[in-house]
């Protein structure tokens, strides 16, 4: 009996507190305190973040957030926010039970919602998020290569393909992380390319028969079939 009266002191603390009295002009607000009329000691403030739940579901009340979110400890403050009535700020007197609130309630399905349990950022920071920032780089990142050798074509020159030239002696390729460009090579999968280079990273095969299988070899092995770079060369 005991523990339901403090639940319920806990309960009308945490959801009343500094909330309008209805129906008075001008207005006067509910001022709640454990600690007698005339004492000068006042409540701490809370040791946990604040957490702000969205997608509640409509009507919720503060009272029902509270019994949501009771189980996981001792709760400071809960209050609908009044011009979006799907979202709640909860706080936790403590931050261990914040967290785990957090943890076991986050993406939970609660009526015909799932909702969302976040740090509230009072400070209405926008995200560093940018649709338009430039494409991240790790710093000090440099991609090594080898300079691949010059092939050895032969002497015949009708057979050697116009665009093929190597750039010179110890310009590296310029591609970025991930790609390993390459020469062309002479005969074979790769060697119609446009540019006189392929990416083997890079490749894809071309349309074929529905009724055809095909089992790649190893990496490291020729295609079995025509390939080239998924670039379009």
């Amino acid at each position: 009996m005991l523990n339901a009266v403090i639940r319920a002191a806990e309960k009308a603390l945490a959801t009343l507190q500094s909330r309008p009295i209805p129906n008075l002009s001008p207005p006067a607000y509910l001022i709640l305190t454990p600690y007698a009329p005339h004492s000068s000691t006042t409540l701490p403030p809370p040791a946990a973040h604040p957490r702000i739940v969205k997608m509640l579901p409509l009507g919720f009340t503060d009272a029902a957030v509270f019994d949501l979110f009771r189980p996981y400890g001792p709760l400071a403050s809960v209050r609908i926010q009044p011009n979006q009535p799907e979202n709640a700020i909860v706080e936790f007197w403590h931050e261990d039970d914040a967290a785990r609130a957090q943890d076991n309630l986050h993406f939970q399905e609660v009526g015909d919602r799932n909702i969302s349990v976040q740090i509230y950022n009072a400070s209405g920071r926008k995200s560093d998020f940018s649709p338009t920032a430039a494409p991240f780089v790790p710093q000090g990142f440099q991609p090594v290569y080898s300079q691949p050798t010059t092939p050895n074509y032969p002497s015949n020159t009708h057979l050697q393909p116009h665009s093929h030239s190597p750039p010179a002696h110890g310009r590296p390729f310029v591609h970025g992380p991930g790609q390993q460009v390459q020469f062309a090579p002479v005969a074979g999968p790769g060697s119609n390319s446009h540019s006189g280079l392929i990416d083997p990273c890079n490749l894809f095969i071309k349309v074929q028969p529905r009724a055809m299988s095909l089992t790649l070899p190893p990496v490291g092995l020729p295609l079995p079939i025509p390939a080239e770079c998924g670039c379009g060369h």
